[in-house]
């Protein structure tokens, strides 16, 4: 998690406070295998969440389905799959310097011109957002990881061995890692942003058949609502730490001609919350 400045006033002061609460020692990301913990106990992610309500997709059979279909080697769609995800790092890396510079956190801007065309292309969409749609908002914090933990993990009830087990099954920590947390500076409120190199978001407009799964097959299987539903588990988890957002965006960066946009997500959290903390 990039750290976040120092604040003066009290109220932000109560914010800075709630935050440094993601920072307990306890929790801790396993970078290699891309899991995350609360001592012990593996804590349940934002994408594998939404994996339930989707066709799960594995690389290779996905490949060689695709291979099967257009005739292309398996190995070409690995790879390009490989590249887009490169992309997305490298550029999600400039975005962080950028905010950390203007912050002060870093002494000189990042450097714009990679030898990476496709992210320097992505680059440039980001400032062209960040100097109009983006211009009245501070990042607060950024890849800013958040966990929950229901309250049976924090103490030992007073019950036989075989009830706990139980019990431990049931109940789920959750977790994720939210690309920024910003800061509306005439409103004061905060919002989160969620940053995608994607070649396309599909929206209901596209008028695609397919759809979600489980309690969510009234929606639409497309990118603006699965983003949405991950930016709405992340508000949840931050509301759960007492911290309250007022929505949230996808700041889509297309490759391309294509204008960057910065899409506003829905929200989801009033069909999210209750899956996430069962009665």
């Amino acid at each position: 998690m990039t750290a976040f400045h120092t604040v003066s006033s009290s109220a932000e002061a109560t914010l800075e406070e709630k935050l440094l609460a993601f920072a307990d020692p306890r929790f801790r990301f396993e970078p290699t295998e891309h899991r995350y913990f609360f001592g012990r106990r593996e804590l349940t992610g934002a994408s594998a969440w939404l994996e339930q309500f989707k066709d799960s997709f594995n690389r290779e059979e996905r490949a060689a389905s695709c291979a099967a279909m257009s005739g292309r080697p398996a190995q070409e769609y690995l790879a390009e799959w490989n590249r887009a995800a490169d992309i997305g790092t490298k550029t999600h890396a400039f975005i962080e310097r950028h905010y950390d510079y203007q912050r002060g956190l870093l002494s000189t801007p990042p450097d714009l011109f990679s030898k990476d065309g496709e992210v320097s292309l992505r680059c440039l969409k980001f400032l062209s957002l960040a100097g109009k749609r983006l211009a009245n908002y501070e990042a607060v914090a950024q890849e800013l990881r958040l966990f929950y933990t229901p309250p049976s993990w924090r103490g030992t009830p007073r019950r036989g061995r075989r009830w706990l087990r139980r019990k431990r099954k049931e109940e789920q920590g959750w977790c994720g890692t939210l690309d920024m947390l910003a800061r509306h500076k005439p409103s004061g409120k905060l919002y989160v942003i969620d940053w995608k190199t994607s070649k396309k978001i599909g929206r209901e407009r596209d008028r695609q058949p397919w759809r979600l799964k489980g309690v969510f097959s009234d929606l639409g299987k497309h990118e603006h609502n699965l983003y949405s539903l991950q930016i709405s588990f992340y508000r949840v988890l931050l509301e759960l730490a007492g911290i309250e957002t007022s929505g949230g965006a996808i700041g889509w960066l297309p490759t391309g001609s294509t204008e960057p946009e910065l899409i506003p997500a829905i929200d989801y959290r009033s069909r999210v919350r209750p899956l996430l903390l069962p009665i």
